[in-house]
């Protein structure tokens, strides 16, 4: 049987959670059924490129994550060569600059099959008023065209049909795997992982560790985690705090800590490969991102054990039973934050249970296997059905 030929495009390659998802999205897929490519734009990292092993990797040299008409317009006629040389049965795109552009792009070029990846809300509430109706009359209009949504949450799903993006059946929650097994392991070993992050950091044995896992960029909101860091500095001065993660903001979000006095108390490790371990050597876990899809990195510190505060944003609550395995609140409430983080680090019995917390069966459905095997089963549905999206979308 001939392979059927498929190109999934992203923004761009970078460490995130996305990004995660999309190499282990294509590279997972059954080869001998389908012809993988991926195609990204810049700045995308040669060492998440260089985890593709079985899937040829194509560059749009102007697609780019900012607004800029001209590169944008470049980038759409860069992705309509790709495509239309191509001759794709089936594009898949993902995050928000590569969805609209390779929508319209796979629509032009008549690719019989389109389908999308929500890994965050395009419209959020966070942007002026007049950009988020741009993006989501955009979302609305390649929308038409599309014949799935893969949603990595169910407050994802939820917000996309109830702002009439598509019709509700094409929109389908698959959650964003990731290898468990290092995860559970650690969780298993967490007095050594413990022992070997205080020995990194240069602390006492005793101390104890809150921390986070994000790309160093706005959105990730870690200068709120700082800003509460320096409400409990002074109250527990044995507690340190740690962030995994590279990004642009770093310098800044360093000089902040330094601002507030407690530079010294903060941890700037930059890319963490071994997370599980990183993770399972912490106390509490904090989010405090303005807006998600669905935070993987709350779902990997829960599979190694750790109680998490963080902002109500989408999808925390699938994850986070306020008051049995964290707590939940409200989105940019630094004083909320600090409150919680405090209430843990003062009793270690509360700590405890929120960590013991068995949620272990609901973790499952984060695994890369499953994920990848529901992504295989919904692309033969819509290959053997090769329908249009329906009323409102027809490709004729």
């Amino acid at each position: 049987m001939k392979r059927v030929r498929v190109l999934h495009i992203i923004t761009r390659l970078i460490s995130g959670g996305a990004d995660e998802n999309t190499i282990f999205s294509v590279e997972g897929l059954d080869h001998s059924r389908y012809e993988v490519h991926l195609a990204a734009g810049e700045p995308s990292e040669p060492d998440i490129i260089a985890k593709l092993r079985r899937t040829q990797f194509l560059r749009i040299p102007h697609l780019q994550r900012e607004l800029r008409p001209r590169k944008d317009f470049l980038a759409l006629r860069e992705t309509l060569s790709l495509i239309g040389k191509g001759r794709y049965q089936l594009v898949h795109t993902h995050e928000a600059k590569a969805g609209i552009i390779g929508r319209i792009a796979a629509r032009w070029c008549r690719v019989p099959l389109i389908v999308h990846t929500l890994h965050g809300i395009t419209f959020h509430r966070h942007l002026p008023p007049a950009t988020r109706m741009l993006y989501l009359s955009l979302e609305r209009l390649v929308g038409r065209w599309t014949h799935l949504f893969l949603c990595v949450g169910d407050d994802l799903r939820s917000t996309y049909i109830r702002s009439r993006v598509a019709d509700p059946e094409r929109f389908v929650v698959v959650r964003s795997g990731f290898d468990l097994c290092p995860f559970r392991q650690a969780a298993r070993e967490r007095a050594l992982h413990r022992r070997a992050l205080r020995e990194r950091l240069g602390i006492p044995a005793n101390a104890k560790i809150v921390g986070t896992a994000a790309r160093l960029e706005p959105r990730k909101g870690v200068q709120f985690l700082l800003q509460a860091a320096a409400q409990l500095a002074n109250e527990h001065p044995d507690v340190h705090f740690a962030v995994a993660g590279r990004g642009e903001y770093r310098g800044w979000l360093q000089r902040q800590a330094t601002e507030l006095g407690i530079g010294d108390r903060v941890h700037f490790l930059g890319h963490v490969e071994d997370i599980h371990a990183y993770l399972a050597g912490l106390d509490l876990f904090v989010l405090s991102s303005l807006w998600e899809g669905l935070p993987r990195a709350v779902v990997q510190a829960r599979a190694v054990g750790l109680p998490v505060v963080g902002f109500d944003v989408e999808g925390m609550r699938e994850v986070v039973r306020d008051g049995r395995n964290g707590f939940v609140v409200p989105s940019k409430d630094v004083v909320a934050l600090a409150g919680s983080i405090d209430r843990l680090l003062r009793d270690p019995e509360l700590a405890d249970r929120l960590s013991r917390y068995d949620d272990a069966e609901y973790l499952r459905q984060w695994d890369k296997d499953q994920m990848v095997a529901r992504i295989q089963e919904l692309y033969e549905q819509i290959l053997s059905a090769g329908a249009s999206p329906g009323p409102r979308g027809s490709m004729a």
